[in-house]
């Protein structure tokens, strides 16, 4: 088959998914309908999930995305990797011989949206904050060893 014969059917194939979502009068893009990305999760205050989105308590998969892409961490894990990398700490490492103790150096220049700055006081604070807490479905487990 000649590959002239065959341009015209690619091309038409490859543009028709762009005209496509480019058309229509359904009122998409007026303000008339919600554009739903990801999940349609409801959060609201129940006994398991005293306050959804305070750290300290939330520990599912719906409060987690949120708080991800919300707050800053000290350490992530980047889009293509398993090891993870210092976000708001400028570095981490094992602070003793027998890789019980985490240690992270906070980098300067950090602030609240409010404009104040940002310690490692107030990364303790929360913390402690947690483990004091300790909400049984919550995040502590990991806070505890």
């Amino acid at each position: 088959m000649n590959r002239k014969t065959l341009v015209l059917p690619t091309v038409a194939g490859l543009l028709a998914p762009v005209l496509v979502a480019c058309g229509g009068t359904d009122g998409a893009g007026a303000g008339k309908s919600a554009i739903v990305i990801g999940t349609t999760d409801r959060f609201e205050e129940t006994t398991d999930a005293p306050a959804p989105f305070d750290p300290a308590v939330a520990y599912d998969i719906g409060a987690w995305n949120v708080l991800h892409s919300t707050f800053q961490t000290l350490l992530r894990l980047p889009r293509s990797g398993t090891a993870p990398i210092a976000d708001a700490a400028s570095k981490c490492t094992f602070g003793d011989r027998r890789n019980e103790q985490f240690r992270c150096t906070l980098r300067s220049g950090l602030k609240f949206s409010n404009g104040h700055a940002l310690t490692a006081e107030d990364v303790k604070f929360s913390i402690d904050r947690a483990r004091a807490i300790n909400f049984e479905n919550g995040p502590v487990s990991l806070l505890n060893n």
